[in-house]
């Protein structure tokens, strides 16, 4: 038996549907998963995805899967991640508000 392939998703931002990786963002009853590319453009609503991709902005597919999974990259954005302050860290309506205006463009 053979698996799947990757999930192919929908990108709200560009329009695309492939499997590069996501920021996935449950906003009311409404699932949106954004590029993280994408994500960073439109002003991320919890600001994580300008750290996860730092240093991989041009990267995308299974080059930036790759990168973003690499061992010492995935310490350092936790340690980027955690370093954030509690207002940084979480989304507020006008976050959620300036981010699904961006992706309904």
């Amino acid at each position: 038996m053979t698996s799947p392939g990757p999930l192919v998703r929908f990108c709200p931002v560009c329009r695309q549907a492939d499997s590069d990786p996501r920021h996935d963002h449950g906003v009311g009853d409404t699932l949106l998963q954004p590029h993280l590319d994408c994500c960073r453009s439109v002003g991320c609503p919890d600001g994580s995805c300008p750290i996860i991709t730092s240093g991989a902005e041009d990267l995308r597919g299974e080059d930036l899967r790759s990168h973003l999974t690499d061992p010492t990259v995935v310490a350092a954005n936790a340690e980027a991640l955690d370093a954030r302050d509690d207002e940084t860290r979480t989304y507020t309506t006008d976050t959620v508000q300036v981010f699904l205006q961006a992706v309904s463009r």
